[in-house]
């Protein structure tokens, strides 16, 4: 199973994402404004514009703990962001 961080900052979003995929992968879910530090590695980021600003450094670093292995960051965005 693949473990998947959702990192979204709307709740419902995050519900509902969390609750798709769980048949199938392993997920940890967080608050934008939460701490990454304890994760270890994830095999994909799911994340939301807010949440992706708020997180980038740390996402960097997870990012570069893996190199030269890809690290794929999937960016959620609204049709208002886009």
């Amino acid at each position: 199973m693949a473990l998947i961080l959702v990192l979204v900052s709307d709740r419902n979003s995050h519900r509902v994402l969390g609750h798709w995929l769980m048949p199938e992968h392993d997920v940890v879910g967080r608050e934008p404004h939460e701490p990454l530090d304890d994760l270890g590695e994830v095999d994909l980021v799911l994340t939301d514009f807010v949440a992706l600003v708020k997180q980038r450094a740390v996402l960097k670093s997870m990012k570069e703990a893996v190199s030269p292995v890809f690290f794929p960051v999937v960016v959620m965005l609204t049709r208002g962001e886009a």
